[in-house]
């Protein structure tokens, strides 16, 4: 252009890289590990090349920068300050809200991103909230020298923290985590999380997914229906000229087979709905299995306002299994096909 400058989009190849990353959890992950796959270092060089026989004259190189394995909407973007969400406001690695629902049983996580200008130690801090309206607090771990942009993943749910065991003759009603510095044990560097302890509904279920931050998130729910989906294509065979009424040309064949399955949320305030609602643009969630997380395709969903006043909303999407069982030839004395959907009891 006329400044003499010119300006160069990495975004497509940026994404192509990472958006097929996650850091997803070890099943039922008890204790702390780093994340390696939320923020990428990158940096650019590029040449100038003129000349009566073209040749390289100049050649530069843009310094080091740094991607998130994320997105935001477009009209977040103005003005998008993500070091200032982290630091002022103190957030994880996700939207949600700073209460949130939880089951005894549910896997629920926490991505940190140190945000500090030097390799610090840090505490964290568990206080739980009993119905006799006591409390007891704990600083259940420590996180030593975690450099600056690491991100560590703390378990936060009620199993993995062992909740139970701290007042076994109580009744917890609530529970929240947080960290500080190990320096400064008053001063909170991560907002608190609160989680509220419910009653698991009869027919229950939940998933962890990739949220928009880079982080895993957790959806609870209580219903599903299935529909069971058979897709075909259709071709024309060859027919002889001696063709009887009874030969066809045109025949079909299975493209697909598949089971989809819909399901909602457990009631959730609106701010919670809206975190959830990430679900359905993630590219990595996983359904919790009884031994391991299992990997599913969201279709489609949206959120349903069951009673707006009373701030009363749900999820509700649609999935399938990413690996799906196929019909096989069945040979005596083979192998079989194997149900993927079948690996795991739910």
């Amino acid at each position: 252009g006329s400044d003499q400058k010119s300006v160069h989009y990495f975004e497509g190849i940026l994404r192509g890289i990472m958006r097929d990353l996650a850091d997803v959890p070890a099943f039922n992950q008890t204790t702390r590990t780093t994340a390696s796959n939320i923020l990428r270092r990158y940096q650019a060089d590029f040449a100038e090349f003129y000349g009566a026989v073209p040749t390289v004259q100049k050649l530069y190189n843009s310094g080091m920068y740094l991607a998130l394995n994320g997105e935001i909407s477009t009209d977040q973007w103005p003005g998008y300050d993500f070091e200032d969400k982290l630091s002022a406001k103190k957030y994880f690695l996700s939207n949600r809200p700073d209460l949130v629902d939880t089951w005894r049983d549910a896997h629920q996580y926490l991505y940190w991103m140190n945000y500090l200008n030097a390799a610090t130690s840090f505490t964290m801090w568990l206080r739980i909230h009993y119905d006799d309206n006591t409390t007891a607090t704990t600083n259940f771990a420590t996180i030593s020298g975690l450099n600056k942009y690491e991100t560590v993943i703390i378990p936060a749910g009620y199993t993995q923290l062992g909740v139970a065991s701290i007042e076994p003759t109580k009744t917890p009603i609530y529970y929240e985590v947080w960290l500080t510095t190990v320096a400064d044990p008053t001063t909170a560097v991560a907002r608190i999380m609160r989680f509220m302890i419910e009653e698991k509904p009869f027919f229950n279920h939940h998933f962890i997914f990739r949220n928009k931050l880079g982080g895993f998130d957790t959806v609870l729910c209580a219903e599903q229906s299935t529909t069971r989906k058979i897709e075909k294509e259709s071709r024309r065979a060859f027919v002889p000229y001696d063709f009887a009424k009874s030969d066809g040309a045109l025949q079909s064949d299975v493209k697909e087979a598949y089971e989809s399955h819909k399901t909602s949320s457990i009631f959730l305030r609106k701010e919670e709905a809206e975190a959830a609602l990430e679900i359905i643009s993630s590219p990595h969630v996983y359904l919790v299995g009884a031994t391991g997380y299992i990997r599913v395709d969201v279709e489609g969903g949206d959120i349903q306002a069951t009673d707006e006043a009373s701030d009363l909303f749900m999820v509700e999407f649609s999935y399938r299994y990413s690996l799906q069982a196929s019909d096989a030839f069945i040979v005596p004395n083979g192998n079989y096909s194997n149900d993927f959907s079948n690996d795991y009891s739910i």
